[in-house]
């Protein structure tokens, strides 16, 4: 489970991401150097958490419309 990721402000090569053990509190962080700027992958992975998000709120949260006459 990733609850995190970034890159370095300064050094766009540098990424990490923490991660949480499924069944105990444990956490781990993980830093990668890539050859270039990590940026589009933190963007992919930030544009990933807000899909989930979204449908997990459409899913947990149900709107319906209701009509009054």
């Amino acid at each position: 489970n990733v609850s995190f990721c970034a890159f370095h402000p300064r050094d766009h090569r540098f990424i990490g991401f923490i991660t949480k053990h499924p069944t105990v509190q444990r956490f781990a962080c993980h830093v990668f150097k890539g050859s270039e700027s990590t940026r589009p992958v933190v963007e992919a992975v930030g544009r990933a958490f807000q899909r989930f998000y979204q449908k997990f709120i459409e899913t947990a949260y149900p709107i319906e419309d209701i009509y009054i006459e």
